[in-house]
């Protein structure tokens, strides 16, 4: 405890702490909108979801920033921590984007703060990513493909360069799986529908 106090841990710590507190979060964001019941009234839920997502927010934001600085380990492991923390926002509003905008806007605002994470980072630069980025990359890439397939549908001729940067992000998600599968065969890209 005395060297907690006295600041003599390592950075590395406090990085691997911080990637515990955030599978902590995803899990928790998980768990959350399977526990919503037709039963349940809205503020209760409400409550807990709005709860969580400033939790969820307020821990990105104490988050140590990516960049020149960093070793290459607390690089991968702020990578990690920061990218499960938007897979977190994601897995807390995603079954609800259909009905509620607010929960829509929460996905592709933590879908995008995702791809900046790799626009601040080369991630071939990183070298080995912990194989849950499978996942979580996963998790971002289903948002960008499922708005895709919405602006596809509703043929909204102002929507092309919508589908252009979401076609982008896209396969900037994909690109940094494909450059991991030799480390984990989960990263091995999905199959993007044809325009």
């Amino acid at each position: 405890m005395n060297a907690y106090e006295q600041g003599l841990f390592s950075t590395h710590f406090y990085t691997l702490q911080d990637f515990m507190n955030a599978t902590a979060l995803y899990e928790r964001a998980t768990w959350l909108p399977s526990q919503s019941r037709a039963d349940m009234p809205d503020l209760i839920y409400n409550a807990a979801s709005h709860g969580l997502h400033h939790i969820i927010d307020h821990f990105t934001s104490q988050l140590a920033a990516l960049g020149y600085g960093n070793s290459l380990e607390d690089a991968r492991q702020l990578v990690v921590a920061r990218t499960t923390a938007c897979a977190a926002s994601i897995q807390l509003h995603r079954h609800f984007t259909d009905n509620d905008p607010t929960s829509h806007q929460h996905c592709i605002v933590a879908a995008n703060a995702a791809v900046a994470i790799l626009d601040t980072v080369d991630a071939l630069r990183l070298g080995f990513l912990d194989p849950i980025m499978a996942i979580l990359w996963s998790t971002v890439g289903k948002v960008f493909l499922d708005e895709i397939a919405k602006l596809k549908q509703s043929a909204d001729p102002h929507g092309r360069n919508e589908l252009e940067m979401l076609t982008h992000s896209l396969d900037r998600i994909v690109v940094a799986m494909a450059a991991h599968t030799a480390a984990s065969p989960l990263m091995e890209p999905y199959p993007i529908p044809s325009s």
